[in-house]
């Protein structure tokens, strides 16, 4: 009699949304008068324990709020600017409140990305796809979409399923952020940061970086459509993140990601 096996075939997308759900985080900056966090974007877990991307603008947001005087924020709709982060825990989420962004470890504006580290909390990372872009690739995409009218009472992701559809190239011309993936369908916001997952096997293909009504541009943009960060991309701010670490890390993320020490 042959060997046990558990399962042959791939896992389904429900699944994979599942697992990819262990590693998604939701941020929020401040507290509304509901006493509710005011959600203002998402991250996940990526590559290596304690180690979280999301979108630079998420992060300059943060800044942004907490420079803002008392009567500014109440006109805003806040109580205050804390910032927090919402942890998976099983089937619910739980908020955790930061001092601020103390461990943040790398960013780029260019491109649209900020690594940080979060000390002891250490989610299962998904895994940056190393493969070609394949164009009309199946995806999926699992964020906290429109802060909280879509949330209700109980904080819950939100999975979306979609295609790669395109990809632009890093011109001076297009007058876009280098080296961005087009999904084939229009977020919204508060997906900023959200993994572009591969509908397949799991792996980050990419992170939402922005909706049409977020691009600026002197053109028109198609409509249907949102940008993401490619996954070389966020490799690339993520070592920037490595270079500012302790030896020991520095070399286990090196090792990991298939870098000489």
């Amino acid at each position: 009699m042959g060997p046990f096996i558990i399962r042959q075939s791939p896992l389904s997308f429900p699944e994979l949304v599942g697992f990819v759900s262990r590693s998604v985080i939701a941020v929020a900056v401040g507290t509304g008068m509901d006493d509710a966090p005011n959600i203002i974007g998402t991250g996940f877990a990526v590559e290596f324990s304690e180690y979280f991307a999301t979108c630079w603008h998420v992060a300059r947001a943060h800044d942004q709020l907490t420079a803002l005087p008392p009567q500014e924020l109440a006109s805003a709709g806040l109580k205050d600017a804390k910032l927090r982060i919402a942890l998976p825990t099983g089937t619910s989420y739980i908020w955790r409140e930061l001092e601020n962004f103390t461990w943040l470890r790398g960013k780029s504006e260019q491109l649209d990305t900020c690594i940080f580290r979060l000390v002891g909390i250490a989610l299962p990372p998904l895994i940056l796809h190393k493969e070609d872009f394949v164009l009309g690739a199946e995806i999926g995409v699992l964020g906290f979409p429109l802060g909280n009218s879509l949330q209700g009472s109980a904080l819950r992701p939100i999975a979306l399923k979609n295609v790669l559809a395109g990809a632009i190239d890093p011109t001076p011309a297009n007058r876009l952020p280098a080296g961005k993936a087009i999904l084939g369908s229009s977020v919204a916001g508060g997906f900023s940061g959200s993994p572009v997952f591969s509908a397949t096997e799991g792996t980050v293909m990419g992170m939402v970086a922005s909706n049409p009504l977020e691009v600026r541009t002197e053109g028109t943009w198609p409509a249907g459509v949102s940008l993401a960060v490619l996954p070389m991309d966020i490799q690339q701010v993520l070592m920037q993140g490595v270079e500012t670490t302790n030896r020991t890390i520095k070399d286990a993320l090196r090792s990991h990601l298939g870098k000489k020490p």
